[in-house]
């Protein structure tokens, strides 16, 4: 089976909720064919947003722990996932239901579902930067997708909000910081702010250096990742700190 992983920002076109009904649906591609993998922190994180767009919504999702580093969800009015004909339809990590009776997936026959083990860390991260630096934080948030939950100020503050209010809740709630750190970021006051919020607070800071600009003295004693704004190697970076911090 050639393994085949969803991303976050494609996922509208790959499935469609119905919410009065709570089940979601797996669509073709363009092409006819399917995705073969899901990656239950993905799903997570889009069922999210599309529940604040739709804030009738009543079907409340939320982590429910861990078996061993297997992340579990649970949505709390019950789910069905529709899953058309595929050879294979992998599920990285646990989908769970509050609701007596309800099975989480409705498989096409000659569909083999298999449920597998989560092998990445299950953390947050806060992606602090410049907003010149938005076009290389958004490849790079596509890239994480699949390793953990990440907050990024573009997406995930809502018009209405207080920022400041927000920033202040994630920087708490956040396992650990990832510094894009650059020219840019180095004059930015909410920047620092930012970084130094998460060494008062004992938390990491994981640093990404995009270009030439010195890193900060009260930083100079963390290693950097210093990958000259490849996207690829600053994710593959991020993915080994997380794998050194204690969730």
């Amino acid at each position: 089976m050639a393994k085949l992983e969803l991303d976050f920002s494609n996922l509208e076109n790959i499935f469609t909720i119905d919410f009065t009904k709570n089940i979601i649906t797996l669509q073709p591609n363009e092409d006819g064919s399917l995705k073969t993998s899901l990656n239950t922190q993905q799903l997570y994180n889009w069922y999210r947003h599309k529940q604040v767009e739709a804030m009738w919504a009543k079907n409340a999702i939320k982590g429910a722990g861990f078996i061993g580093l297997q992340p579990i969800i649970t949505f709390l009015n019950g789910l069905v996932i529709k899953i058309p004909e595929v050879p294979k339809f992998v599920i990285n990590g646990l989908i769970t239901t509050y609701s007596e009776g309800a099975f989480p997936f409705i498989v096409e026959s000659k569909t083999s579902l298999v449920m597998s083990q989560y092998s990445r860390p299950h953390a947050k991260l806060f992606l602090s930067h410049s907003s010149l630096d938005k076009p290389f934080v958004r490849e790079l948030r596509k890239s994480l997708y699949s390793i953990c939950e990440t907050f990024f100020d573009e997406t995930d503050i809502y018009f209405g909000q207080s920022i400041t209010a927000r920033l202040n809740e994630e920087l708490v709630n956040s396992h650990a910081l990832v510094l894009i750190f650059s020219e840019h970021a180095s004059t930015s006051d909410w920047v620092q702010k930012e970084w130094a919020s998460m060494l008062h607070l004992n938390k990491t800071v994981i640093v990404v250096r995009i270009d030439n600009a010195p890193v900060p003295p009260l930083l100079a004693d963390i290693k950097y990742i210093d990958c000259g704004e490849n996207v690829q190697n600053a994710c593959d970076g991020i993915s080994i700190a997380l794998g050194k911090i204690k969730i």
